[in-house]
């Protein structure tokens, strides 16, 4: 669920890349690589912007390592 603060900061110009990083980072699981989050966030931006998001790097090592 959205917060009233975060989508005010989406329409205020935040990027839509950060806001739903953000929110996929909050909520991904103590186990979760770079590659997992990416791929939220990617299906996020890309199915409400025209935009394409793209990672390089060890996406499989842990986040929250």
């Amino acid at each position: 669920m959205k917060s009233p603060t975060n989508t005010a900061r989406l329409r205020a110009g935040a990027t839509a890349l950060t806001y739903f990083l953000m929110q996929s980072m909050q909520s991904a699981a103590a186990d979760a690589t770079f590659r997992d989050v990416f791929e939220s966030v990617t299906a996020e931006v890309s199915s409400r912007y025209r935009q394409n998001p793209q990672i390089e790097g060890a996406l499989d090592r842990p986040l929250f390592a």
